[in-house]
C-alpha cells in the first residue's frame, strides 16, 4: 500500500448526528476517541476503509483494547454502539470496516499517491541509468566485475530505451483492460436508465447502483451480460424499497463482507437502520421545534 499519512476530519465533525448522540451517552467522550483512533488506523492501514492488524489477522476486541490502551468493557461499548449507528461493520474476512470511508479518505488522491510513486520509481531508475552513462563516457566500456560483462554507452542508451517503450506499452494495455472492463456494466446501466421508461422513477438509486458495478469491476467479478445488468437493478430496487437510505446501507454491507452480489440485511442489522432512522426523524423533529 502506498504509505498515506492522512485522513480528512470535517470542521463539523461534532455536528454529525450520530456523534452529538454519542457524547450524551455514558463514556460518550472516550467513545468519540475510540471512534478516532480506529479511523487513523484505517487511514494507517490504507486499504479502503479496512482495518485489521494483518490482513489474514483481524483485530479482536481484546487486541484493540491493548493497541488502544482503552478498558475492554469500553472498547465492546463503543464497537457496538459503532455497529448500532452504521458506522462500521464487522466482516468475517478482515474484520472492522469504516462505513463510507470515502468520508474520510480521498480515495481518489489516494490513487494518485499510488501513481506517483510509481512514476518516482520510473524516474529513480532511469536517473541511476543516466548516471552509468555518464561513467561509461569516461570508459568506452567498463566490465562489470560480479558477471564479467562489458557494457558500453550505446547499449546502456537502448537499455534506458526499451524500458521507456515497455512502461508505454503496458499502460497502453492496462488502459485498454480497464475500458474493456468498464463496459460494459456501468456504460449499459447509464444508458438503461436513461431510456427505459420503467426505471427512470428510480434514477434516485443511480449513483449508489453505479458505485455497486465499479466494487465487481475492482474484485474482477463484473457482470458481462445487459441482462444480468438489469436483473441486478431490478433486485436492488427489489430490496430497497426505493428507499435510498436503505439502498446506501445495503451497498455498503455488500463491500463490506466482499460479497459479488447485494443481499438484504440481515434482522440486527434492520434494527441497527431502523433505531438510526428514527433517532434521525425525532432529531428533525425536535429541530423544528426549537
Amino acid at each position: 500500500m502506498a504509505d498515506i499519512k492522512w485522513i480528512k476530519i470535517s470542521c463539523d465533525f461534532f455536528n454529525d448526528e450520530a456523534i452529538k448522540i454519542i457524547e450524551k451517552m455514558p463514556e460518550g467522550d472516550s467513545i468519540i476517541i475510540i471512534w478516532l483512533k480506529l479511523l487513523i488506523s484505517a487511514g494507517k492501514v490504507n486499504d479502503k476503509g479496512y482495518i485489521y492488524f494483518r490482513k489474514e489477522i483481524p483485530y479482536t476486541d481484546e487486541m484493540l483494547a491493548t493497541v488502544f490502551d482503552r478498558p475492554l468493557n469500553l472498547i465492546r461499548l463503543a464497537l457496538k454502539t459503532f455497529v448500532s449507528f452504521g458506522m462500521i461493520q464487522i466482516t468475517d474476512t478482515y474484520g472492522i470496516f469504516i462505513s463510507n470511508w470515502d468520508k474520510y479518505q480521498n480515495l481518489g488522491g489516494m490513487e494518485r499517491v499510488r501513481e506517483l510513486a510509481k512514476m518516482r520509481k520510473r524516474k529513480q531508475r532511469s536517473k541511476e541509468k543516466m548516471l552509468l552513462l555518464e561513467a561509461q563516457k569516461i570508459n568506452n566500456d567498463v566490465t562489470l566485475r560480479d558477471c564479467h560483462v562489458t557494457v558500453t554507452p550505446l547499449e546502456i542508451d537502448k537499455d534506458i530505451d526499451i524500458d521507456i517503450d515497455i512502461e508505454k506499452e503496458l499502460d497502453k494495455e492496462i488502459n485498454k483492460e480497464e475500458k474493456k472492463k468498464n463496459f460494459v456494466a456501468k456504460s449499459f446501466f447509464q444508458k438503461l436508465i436513461a431510456e427505459d421508461e420503467d426505471l427512470k422513477e428510480y434514477s434516485s438509486l443511480k449513483d449508489l447502483f453505479i458505485e455497486f458495478l465499479e466494487y465487481k469491476t475492482a474484485i474482477k467479478k463484473q457482470f458481462k451480460t445487459e441482462k444480468s445488468v438489469r436483473n441486478a437493478f431490478l433486485d436492488f430496487i427489489r430490496l430497497s424499497g426505493g428507499d435510498e437510505k436503505y439502498a446506501r446501507a445495503l451497498v455498503d454491507n455488500t463491500i463490506a463482507r466482499g460479497w459479488q452480489g447485494i443481499y438484504d440485511l440481515s434482522v440486527e442489522q434492520k434494527k441497527a437502520f431502523k433505531n438510526t432512522q428514527n433517532q434521525n426523524q425525532s432529531d428533525d423533529w425536535e429541530s423544528r421545534c426549537m
